[in-house]
């Protein structure tokens, strides 16, 4: 809220906070509360500029004093947060985020001499309890993976032992002078000799086990280590500033079943060294050396190093990033618009992954569009599912094959193309050379008639486009494509791709810088690509769509995309804000359903072909539901739920500022057009209009601002009411999404 009045009196304000620290949190010891609001002197939102508050002797109350101006209508939350103090020649000192509250609305006071601030519940208030994390601001995260039976030994009595493996982060600064390339001396025992431990605000790796129905949160790791079983999935993590010159030094220890109480003999070591994640994410296998410092065998890492987003700070006003709003209806979501184009062995009204796709949609009654995005050759974000396409070019036939001018089909990935290319390409389909394009003249018609332009209509919209020519009360659901490897070894793309933190911050920027207020809500079917998306940024949420056992496609090779039971565990693990899930799964398996909302997942599906799936799924308690051909299941009975929540809102604004008018919609139209600029509405009539015509008012005036607010003049009193969807487009009031 803007305070516009201009205050000279500073008053105290007293801020208090309990339960934001407890010594059982990880680095707990490291962490302190501070306060962050609208004020300068709460750093306007800035995490960098917050104020740090005192913590009141052992307790876990913290408080501090601020002067403000006295009368200011004062926003605030607060923040959990470790100072990184700079340790090295060059560092710089920076807040560190690991939790804030995230209450769509924030706390509010208005200053005066005699405000009672008292001490407030961290995150709780509102009667609800919403706590979000931090995101990377200026330092890296390292994901260390073990899955697939990482540990190869290469002696038989070896490779029937159980491991333990415990994993530390090494700084190379401070290799002594007589170690050897990986700081390991020739008589060292345990593999420690001549490292050092990474200084600064993230001594810890932190370890959870997506295979464990009780351990797939994020902790510290034991002192010895955790046990690696058959077909485990164990995730490291750890932060820095300097990767560079971070590496890791992973310790086994044999495994003792019968007196696990007993320190487990030390069995080896191997290092991950900074040269083997450069190419910041893939697998590497890492030699294991021996307590006699020989090689005993080897580990299979699946490394991922997430870079922060250059130049995004991530306010703290506002955070959609786990926030959902669960509406009277469950929403429908228009899958690449108006769906598939050959889907149901019938050609779509219009192209899939328009523009005239995705508004058709919306006009049907989408409340958000599901569209895919990959990157161009000249790495634009553009919205096209597949990874290739086929390139048609004419030869001459040889005398076996008639001498004739044949076509020959070339596959060319879509990466390999600029965007002015992509949207030069005459889309023909793969398998009976149909044209795709709709007939010219069909496509005069139907810009006349729904005032599109021929481009709307067009393949490869880049997502600047879709952004700012799709309905804007028309919620993204977007897809993020990365190509994935299926089982049996066989890859989406086989060729080599953009480095993954290129490619998601391509994307973020493009969707930061053009997005305005409309609801987006990320997803993948990339577990890595969810991560990252959601560790970029603090603003929109993040979902992971899930392949299922069940599908007619081949199964993805990564399990975190395969099995629904570990893509729940994953999404509660990184904090996601649910899973779009495979519908046929859900048919099989509807257990899976009970099992997602008892962690508080929002629920999507996706593969749903018939009407009446729809209905059941909707009856399951799903959240939305993806499907084709929104036109036939909606018929034009049901419209956009957030177009219908603003009309809701527009009535009562009118009906508070007591401008509504008795006029026919002639009368409307006529002075819509005719009497004010922009579409406005001007009425001259007097008196209370009556409660029939008020969804005429409401329609015409949405519908005619493309501006995205009302004037209506009546009685000498110009009122402007807001049509467009306020606090940054995720939701379609200040509270809800």
């Amino acid at each position: 809220m803007e305070n516009t009045q201009i205050y000279n009196k500073r008053v105290p304000v007293c801020f208090q906070v309990a339960g934001a620290t407890s010594n059982t949190e990880i680095g707990s010891t490291a962490e302190s509360v501070f306060v962050v609001g609208n004020s300068e002197e709460l750093g306007l939102w800035s995490p960098k500029q917050a104020v740090l508050l005192t913590r009141q002797g052992e307790s876990d109350v913290w408080k501090g004093v601020v002067d403000i101006a006295e009368g200011f209508l004062l926003e605030f939350r607060y923040v959990v947060a470790m100072v990184a103090e700079p340790v090295y020649e060059g560092d710089k000192r920076g807040i560190v985020v690991s939790k804030w509250e995230t209450n769509i609305k924030p706390r509010q006071l208005v200053v005066s001499a005699d405000c009672n601030n008292e001490t407030a519940i961290f995150g709780n208030y509102g009667n609800l309890e919403r706590v979000g994390s931090g995101w990377l601001q200026g330092y890296s995260e390292v994901r260390l993976t073990l899955k697939n039976n990482s540990i190869h030994m290469w002696k038989s009595r070896d490779q029937k032992r159980r491991y333990q493996i415990k994993i530390t982060p090494v700084d190379l600064r401070h290799r002594e002078s007589t170690t050897s390339m990986i700081g390991v001396d020739d008589d060292d025992t345990d593999g420690s000799a001549g490292v050092q431990p990474m200084k600064g605000p993230f001594p810890d790796v932190e370890i959870c086990v997506l295979t464990s129905d009780g351990d797939f949160v994020f902790r510290k790791q034991s002192q010895f280590g955790q046990l690696y079983n058959e077909n485990d999935i164990v995730v490291f993590r750890a932060k820095t500033y300097h990767g560079q010159f971070l590496a890791f030094q992973v310790d086994f220890f044999l495994h003792n079943q019968w007196e696990p109480e007993l320190f487990p003999q030390y069995a080896g070591f191997a290092y991950i060294l900074p040269m083997n994640l450069k190419r910041m994410h893939g697998e590497k296998f890492i030699p294991i050396t021996g307590v006699k410092h020989t090689p005993i065998g080897q580990l299979e890492v699946e490394f991922l190093v997430v870079r922060p987003l250059e130049g995004f700070e991530g306010s703290m006003e506002v955070c959609y990033n786990q926030h959902w709003k669960r509406r009277w209806r469950p929403l429908d979501v228009g899958h690449r618009g108006m769906g598939s184009y050959y889907n149901k062995q019938r050609i779509a009204v219009a192209r899939e992954n328009t523009v005239a796709s995705l508004n058709w949609a919306g006009k049907h009654g989408a409340d958000y569009v599901e569209f895919d995005v990959q990157l161009s050759r000249d790495e634009i974000p553009v919205v096209y599912h597949d990874f290739t396409v086929f390139i048609t070019t004419k030869r001459r036939a040889t005398r076996a094959e008639g001498g004739k001018v044949m076509d020959e089909l070339y596959e060319i990935p879509v990466k390999d193309l600029t965007v002015r290319r992509l949207q030069l390409l005459k889309m023909k389909h793969v398998q009976d050379l149909q044209a795709l394009d709709v007939d010219d003249m069909e496509v005069s018609g139907l810009v006349r008639q729904d005032s599109t332009t021929i481009d709307d209509w067009q393949p490869f919209p880049t997502l600047q486009d879709v952004l700012h020519r799709v309905n804007p009360h028309v919620g993204f659901n977007v897809e993020v494509k990365y190509p994935m490897h299926y089982q049996g070894g066989k890859a989406e793309l086989d060729v080599e791709y953009f480095e993954k933190n290129d490619f998601v911050d391509r994307i973020l920027t493009c969707v930061f810088s053009h997005a305005g207020k409309r609801r987006i809500v990320f997803s993948s079917f990339d577990p890595d690509t969810c991560i990252m998306l959601q560790l970029k940024q603090n603003k929109y949420p993040v979902m992971l769509l899930t392949q299922g056992y069940f599908g007619d496609k081949p199964g993805y090779l990564e399990p975190r995309a395969r099995s629904p039971e570990i893509c729940i565990r994953l999404a509660k693990c990184e904090k996601l804000l649910g899973l779009c899930m495979y519908a046929k799964d859900i048919k099989i398996s509807p257990e899976l359903v009970g099992m997602a909302r008892s962690h508080k997942l929002v629920l999507f599906a996706w593969g749903v072909e018939e009407n009446i799936e729809i209905l059941n799924l909707k009856q399951m308690g799903f959240d939305a539901v993806i499907f084709d051909r929104i036109n036939e299941y909606n018929d034009g009975a049901q419209q956009n739920i957030f177009l219908s929540e603003e009309r809701d809102k527009m009535h009562g604004k009118l009906q508070e500022h007591g401008v509504l008018r008795q006029v026919s919609v002639a009368s409307l139209k006529n002075s819509a057009n005719n009497s004010l600029p922009g579409g406005s509405i001007d009425s001259q009539e007097h008196g209370m209009a009556h409660q029939s015509n008020l969804a005429n008012v409401t329609d015409e005036a949405v519908g005619n601002l493309p501006e995205g607010r009302t004037d209506v003049q009546g009685q000498g009193m110009l009122h402007q009411v807001p049509v467009a969807s306020q606090a940054n487009g995720l939701l379609g009031d200040s509270t809800t999404q």
